[in-house]
């Protein structure tokens, strides 16, 4: 049998495991598509301070004595780059993407 892991099939089974983990997510909280919002500190911490500010000023923001990479720069992506009626899907799509990196990379 060939074990090559570039064979169809294989990327087939990878592809179909991170399709069910995608499914299981939105399983578990469909309104993080259907009706995305900010949560916690994402809105009134991240979003506003990167909507009112200069973007580098919001990544170098360092609150909670660390830096919070991810949902700081999805905030600034979300306040720079789309309209305020799209944001909290751009932020909720980072986390998404942040929820699925454990199965891309047993998949692949």
């Amino acid at each position: 049998m060939n074990r090559d892991p570039d064979t169809p099939s294989l990327r087939r089974h990878a592809w179909s495991v991170v399709l069910a983990v995608i499914l299981l997510i939105l399983f578990k909280d469909r309104s993080l598509i259907s009706n995305p919002r900010f949560s916690a500190e994402e809105g009134n911490f991240f979003y506003m301070r990167a909507a009112t500010g200069f973007p580098v000023l919001g990544l170098h923001w360092l609150d909670v004595g660390y830096l919070d990479l991810v949902p700081v720069t999805a905030a600034v992506a979300a306040a720079y780059c789309f309209p305020i009626e799209v944001a909290p899907l751009v932020t909720s799509l980072v986390a998404l993407l942040v929820h699925l990196m454990p199965a891309l990379i047993i998949a692949f």
